[in-house]
């Protein structure tokens, strides 16, 4: 005689079941909540430093295409090591950091940066090597050395 003892799943199947599907489903949102901060973080930080290489680009083109009597440096900053300057002014436009922004005249040409300076090799506000480092807020620094002919 067979005796046929199938009468569904239980409560506590179901239960498992449940609290078994929940933890891969928060492991999951948490996994992907994670990484689309990672991802936002480094989009931010390379945003960054494409405004910041684009500003850096920007001077450096204008002190090319000017003589060496239409750059002055304005504004000496303390700093130990070079002789610096926080304005660079080319041809009567300013080059400035002004609340967070380095600006070119009126025009922001990148937003977020902590620090800009401009100095000059060997001590020598007449020497034809200029250092250019513009520091982001995010801590990213960029810098250049232009030979001024």
């Amino acid at each position: 005689m067979k005796i046929n003892n199938s009468q569904g799943i239980t409560l506590v199947e179901i239960l498992a079941a449940v609290v078994i599907a929940s933890i891969l489903i928060i492991t999951i949102l948490v996994t992907f909540s994670n990484g689309n901060k990672l991802s936002n973080r480094q989009t931010e930080d390379n945003l960054q430093l494409v405004d910041t290489t684009y500003a850096l680009k920007v001077i450096t083109k204008d002190i090319r295409q000017h003589d060496a009597s239409q750059i002055h440096l304005k504004n000496l900053t303390a700093d130990t090591e070079k002789t610096c300057y926080k304005t660079l002014e080319i041809d009567q436009v300013d080059y400035s950091l002004t609340d967070a922004n380095l600006v070119k005249g009126e025009e922001v040409l990148s937003k977020k940066i902590q620090e800009f300076k401009v100095c000059t090799k060997f001590n020598s506000v007449d020497s034809n090597m200029l250092e250019i480092m513009i520091e982001s807020t995010n801590g990213k620094k960029e810098d250049t050395v232009i030979i001024i002919r």
